[in-house]
């Protein structure tokens, strides 16, 4: 998304938040990986599965959204639109490039982690924020249902 941004000169206010744009396969009017607009999130039909079965499913953007049920490899895909959507979250309240600093460093610093659930990941993006960016991260992150372990840290 950043570097789509960067490419079209867009910030977190101009941008689309829609990955996919102008792929062959999205061309007959579907909407493919809109971050923006929470559920649905991204749209799997447009592209088409191996698994026939499992061809209409899309990832959620909210906790209360969280798929158990799904095969494991499909959740996975269907429950990562919850940090995406935090992401977006996130960058329309501190910016996107100050929200990417933030993303890389907990990631960095989850790195070796064995296990790391989303509210385990909720908690290391707050904690590794600045703290003057902290409120408007928890929020972000209350926006996606992330916020419910996150202490009143300064």
């Amino acid at each position: 998304m950043l570097i789509q941004q960067h490419e079209r000169r867009e910030d977190e206010k101009t941008s689309r938040w829609q990955l996919a744009v102008g792929l062959p396969e999205v061309t007959a009017g579907q909407e493919f990986a809109k971050i923006k607009h929470p559920t649905p999130y991204l749209d799997f039909t447009a592209l088409g599965t191996l698994h026939q079965k499992d061809a209409a499913f899309s990832q959620v953007g909210h906790m209360r959204d969280y798929d158990t049920h799904s095969e494991r490899l499909i959740r996975k895909y269907i429950n990562c639109g919850i940090p995406n959507h935090a992401f977006y979250q996130a960058a329309i309240r501190i910016g996107s490039t100050k929200a990417a600093k933030v993303w890389e460093q907990a990631l960095r610093r989850l790195k070796s982690e064995t296990t790391v659930d989303l509210f385990r990941f909720a908690e290391v993006l707050y904690e590794s924020a600045p703290t003057p960016e902290r409120p408007k991260l928890k929020e972000a992150l209350a926006a996606v249902g992330l916020d419910t372990q996150l202490t009143a840290k300064p």
